[in-house]
C-alpha cells in the first residue's frame, strides 16, 4: 500500500476495507482522533470491545504486551483493534524495534493494529523513524494529517453543515 491523502483514507474505510497495519501522524489533532476512533468503531463492535479492543500507551512500552495483544483472536467478532498511542519509535531499544519491524512484516489478518502518534511527533529524518514508516507502509496505511488551509477546514465545515441539512456562507459579518 501508499501513503494515504485524507480523502482516499476516508472513503477506504468508510467502504469497510480496513487496512491491517496503519501509521497516524501530523499536526492535525483532530482528525487523528476521529480516524482512529472511525477505525475502533469499524473494527470492533462496541459490545465486545471489552475483549477485542486493546489500547497501549507508547509511555513505558513493553514488547510482549504489544505482542500478546495483536496476536490473541478476536472474540466473537471478525477482527481485533490494536491502538499504540505515543510510541516513540526512535527512543526504542534494538531489542524491542527489531521485533516490532518483525511484526509489521507478517501481520496479524484478524488484528487491525494502529499506531497513534498524539502527542509524539516522529522525526522522519531519523533512521529507525524511516524503517518504521516504509514498514508500515508496506503492509498498511501510512496517514499524515497536517493543519488545514482555510480553504480546506471551510470546505469540511460547509460539507458537514450540507450532510446535516445545513446551509454556510462565506459571508459572515
Amino acid at each position: 500500500m501508499a501513503v494515504m491523502t485524507e480523502q482516499e483514507f476516508k472513503r477506504q474505510i468508510s467502504s469497510g476495507d480496513l487496512p491491517q497495519v496503519c501509521l497516524i501522524y501530523g499536526d492535525e489533532e483532530y482528525l487523528k482522533k476521529h480516524y482512529v476512533s472511525m477505525l475502533e468503531k469499524k473494527s470492533v463492535d462496541e459490545a465486545m470491545a471489552g475483549f477485542n479492543l486493546h489500547r497501549i500507551n507508547g509511555d513505558g512500552f513493553v514488547f510482549d504486551e504489544l505482542y500478546q495483544a495483536v496476536q490473541s483472536m478476536p472474540f466473537m467478532s471478525d477482527y481485533s483493534c490494536v491502538v499504540v498511542k505515543d510510541l516513540a519509535v526512535d527512543k526504542l531499544k534494538n531489542d524491542e524495534f527489531e521485533p516490532l519491524l518483525d511484526i509489521l512484516g507478517d501481520p496479524n489478518e484478524t488484528c487491525v493494529l494502529v499506531f497513534w502518534m498524539d502527542s509524539v511527533v516522529p522525526d522522519e529524518k531519523k533512521d529507525k523513524v524511516k524503517s518504521f514508516i516504509d514498514a508500515v507502509n508496506e503492509v498498511g496505511v501510512v496517514l499524515r494529517l497536517d493543519k488545514m488551509s482555510g480553504a480546506q477546514l471551510y470546505k469540511l465545515l460547509e460539507n458537514g453543515a450540507a450532510k446535516r441539512g445545513c446551509a454556510m456562507s462565506r459571508d459572515v459579518s
